[in-house]
């Protein structure tokens, strides 16, 4: 038989290149769609963590809030569900918005009016329960949004496992956010911060239960302490807290945005006498926390 001729050879071999190429394409899809399924796993379990570190922190401040009542309470609820509820929504968001291809941005950059265009755009089948978890931002009340979130995180829609934590996870956690936080106060010295931060942790000490209050509650969390601290300690807390309260009203006054009634309702020393009370009281003010019995050097069982 004579040797196949080049123009024979070239024809014989094409079909073999061809399918030669046509298997390194499948074989490149396969690896490409495995490493993207790799990828997107990995995303999605860093979702789950995010949601359930602000989930447990939303539970435990809960739990303090759930002590107040009134007007306290209505405030502190506003304030977590514009905060850390916030927060777990927009990461939420960010999970279905990668699943179905939607453009989002970071949830620590999602404003209010960009996860509203995410939500336009979700399938109608899960939209529903995701617009009510949305909304509910604007309500009052926090199982209203527990119950939401449940149901946005089940199988069907983000498929985000809410963990529960236990009793001693929640020892921990409410101690470690403590210390966080006597560390901040140590270094503190701004007079309203200060006394916010002590406000803040004289309650832990007390409750063992952490709140998530912004500055408008801290006379509420003071009025709240005031039966349960010593005479003497409330008096410091209470003295402070009015010198803290009459700075601020000479610093509106400077502004030139004084309220009718705030010269008749106050009657304050000079700014340099209140500055130099607020630096000798410092002092005074971070003993209520570092002098008591359940202090720094408390450990967590």
């Amino acid at each position: 038989m004579r040797p196949a001729t080049t123009r024979q050879s070239h024809f014989s071999i094409r079909p073999l290149t061809r399918s030669y190429h046509e298997v390194l394409r499948s074989v490149f899809r396969a690896e490409s769609q495995d490493g993207k399924g790799a990828i997107q796993k990995k995303r999605h379990v860093e979702y789950e963590e995010r949601v359930n570190g602000l989930y447990t922190n939303t539970r435990l401040f809960h739990k303090g809030m759930e002590l107040f009542s009134g007007e306290a309470r209505h405030l502190l609820t506003r304030h977590l569900l514009k905060t850390v509820c916030t927060d777990i929504v927009n990461v939420c968001v960010a999970c279905l918005a990668e699943v179905h291809m939607i453009a989002c941005s970071d949830p620590a950059e999602l404003t209010t009016e960009a996860r509203a265009q995410v939500l336009l755009q979700l399938p109608v089948e899960i939209k529903s329960p995701v617009v009510k978890l949305h909304n509910s931002l604007n309500g009052q009340a926090m199982q209203e949004f527990f119950d939401l979130l449940d149901v946005v995180c089940q199988q069907e829609i983000c498929q985000l496992m809410l963990k529960k934590v236990d009793k001693k996870r929640e020892r921990q956690l409410v101690f470690s956010h403590r210390q966080s936080l006597m560390e901040q106060l140590n270094r503190e010295e701004e007079p309203a911060m200060a006394l916010h931060l002590t406000a803040v942790i004289l309650f832990m000490q007390q409750t063992h239960c952490m709140v998530h209050a912004p500055g408008r509650c801290v006379p509420h969390v003071i009025t709240f302490l005031s039966d349960k601290l010593p005479p003497e300690q409330n008096s410091v807390l209470l003295e402070y807290q009015s010198l803290v309260l009459q700075q601020l009203v000479a610093n509106r006054q400077s502004d030139g945005v004084t309220q009718e009634g705030d010269h008749d309702s106050v009657t304050k020393p000079s700014d340099n006498d209140m500055a130099a009370a607020a630096v000798t009281g410092l002092d005074a003010l971070k003993g209520l926390v570092f002098s008591t019995k359940k202090s720094a050097k408390e450990t967590a069982v």
